[in-house]
C-alpha cells in the first residue's frame, strides 16, 4: 500500500496511527534528521475511510511472535481507545 501512495512503509504506518482518533499521538523515535524529515511528510498522506479500514483488519488478523516486553507490562497492550 505504501508504494501504491507514494510513501515509505513508515510514513503510511504514521498516517495511519493518526487517523486512528483524537486520543492518538503518535511518537515515532529518531537519530538522524533525515528521518525525522521523512515522518514529519507522513502528514500528508491521506487514507480513503477504505484503506483506514483494510489497515484495521490487517492489524487486527497480523499473527504476533515472540515478545518484546517482559509479561508484567503487558497489561497495557493491544488495548483498544476509549469511544469518544
Amino acid at each position: 500500500m505504501a508504494t501504491t501512495k507514494g510513501c515509505t512503509p513508515g510514513q503510511l504506518t504514521l498516517a495511519w496511527s493518526l487517523v486512528q482518533g483524537d486520543d492518538i499521538f503518535p511518537m515515532p523515535g529518531t537519530r538522524k534528521l533525515e528521518y525525522l524529515e521523512e515522518n514529519v511528510r507522513a502528514l500528508k498522506v491521506r487514507l480513503t475511510p477504505t484503506e483506514n479500514a483494510d489497515t484495521c483488519e490487517s492489524v487486527d488478523n497480523a499473527e504476533v511472535h515472540g515478545d518484546r516486553y517482559p509479561e508484567v507490562l503487558a497489561f497495557g497492550f493491544f488495548a483498544d481507545s476509549p469511544l469518544p
